[in-house]
């Protein structure tokens, strides 16, 4: 966890967390407890690639592993946002994750605008 030391009282040092090592800590917990839902995961995927933070692997593969339990409920944007996030932050998804995000993309492929397949094409590339 990132930390920032601060002066405490009677000039001692006291240690605490940053806003984004909070933030960490919390994505890491739902992550392990699989509470993601796909607006979640794009959404922290989207967080990481903004702020410029490396997932950790264990949270990365937390949330690959619920990305694939609840890959029926991807629709078009967040397939190509997940796809996209995979891309910007160089990471490779894993198979299970793929063949779900190709399977859903087939099944909402009405859904897709020029403005949303392009990210995908390019998060698949």
């Amino acid at each position: 966890m990132t930390e920032r030391r601060g002066a405490g009282h009677a000039g001692t040092s006291t240690t605490q967390p940053t806003h984004t090592g909070v933030w960490r800590a919390r994505v890491h917990e739902h992550a392990a407890q699989g509470d993601f839902k796909p607006q979640g995961i794009v959404n922290t995927q989207w967080a990481f690639t903004k702020l410029g933070l490396q997932p950790s692997e264990d949270v990365m593969a937390g949330m690959m592993k619920q990305a694939v339990a609840v890959q029926g409920d991807f629709n078009a944007q967040g397939i190509a946002n997940t796809l996209w996030a995979f891309a910007k932050l160089g990471l490779q998804p894993s198979e299970d994750l793929m063949a779900g995000m190709m399977k859903q993309a087939v099944a909402v492929q009405g859904d897709f605008t020029p403005p949303r397949t392009f990210p995908t094409r390019f998060g698949h590339s």
